[in-house]
């Protein structure tokens, strides 16, 4: 091959490379746009809650979410902090860059992004596994204070 028939020619792209780098990026962009979709929150965090989860083996991340809300295809949820409404997910990608994201669940707001609904169902297991164990030390402590009050008043 002479470096005249090496050089590229536009005109003799080739067409099906075209079309499909083409239908790609329509289909990136409803990826994209699906994502960002605002949905109906599926639950309200009370402000009260807290607690932390560090996972001994990392969950990761489908590579199209990964790619979208941390620009590399390897990003692992190390582990979650639920606080002050707000569910924070630690991140980590397979370079050792680390970002924590943080999920608003509280009263002031109706929605989540369709990305947010996707990583907190992802681990939505562990989460009810931590609340059902902070419901039962909150019964036991309700039922403590109503001891107590009746105590007092008695």
């Amino acid at each position: 091959m002479t470096e005249k028939e090496k050089t590229i020619n536009v005109k003799k792209m080739d067409p099906a490379l075209v079309t499909v780098i083409n239908d790609t990026g329509k289909a990136f962009k409803v990826l994209r746009e699906f994502l960002d979709k605002d949905i109906k929150k599926p639950f309200t965090l009370d402000p009260l809650l807290t607690f932390e989860i560090k996972y001994s083996t990392p969950y990761e991340l489908n590579e199209f979410i990964a790619k979208y809300i941390f620009n590399s295809t390897k990003v692992y949820i190390m582990g979650i902090r639920i606080i002050n409404s707000f569910i924070e997910i630690e991140l980590a990608d397979d370079k050792g860059n680390t970002a924590t994201d943080r999920i608003y669940l509280g009263e002031k707001t109706d929605t989540v992004k369709f990305w947010e609904y996707y990583v907190i169902s992802m681990i939505s297991w562990s989460i009810s596994i931590y609340i059902e164990e902070k419901k039962e030390e909150l019964w036991k402590f309700l039922n403590d204070l109503e001891t107590l009050r009746n105590n007092a008043e008695n």
